[in-house]
């Protein structure tokens, strides 16, 4: 497996071609009660953090993704944590 990080100013640019996957969307796992355990790009984690939408949000947010209207994504651009 050959997954590359290239440089990009303050942070890390992840994607392009630069990795076996060819993937333009972002892998959600969830546990078997629906929450979020993990968030991934291609191998590469993904910072998240989880909110419960209202019934409202959730059928404007599942409108939005029906259709094929949402573009997909050619890379991240992950910042180096600050210790």
């Amino acid at each position: 497996m050959r997954l590359e990080i290239v440089g990009s100013g303050p942070g890390k640019r992840y994607g392009d071609d630069k990795t076996i996957h060819r993937t333009s969307m972002v892998n959600v796992e969830l546990d078997k009660h629906g929450q979020v355990v993990s968030v991934w790009f291609r191998c590469h984690p993904v910072p998240f953090d989880q909110h419960v939408a209202s019934d409202d949000r959730a059928e404007e947010m599942r409108s939005m993704y029906r259709g094929n209207s949402i573009p997909g994504v050619k890379a991240i651009v992950f910042e180096d944590k600050k210790t």
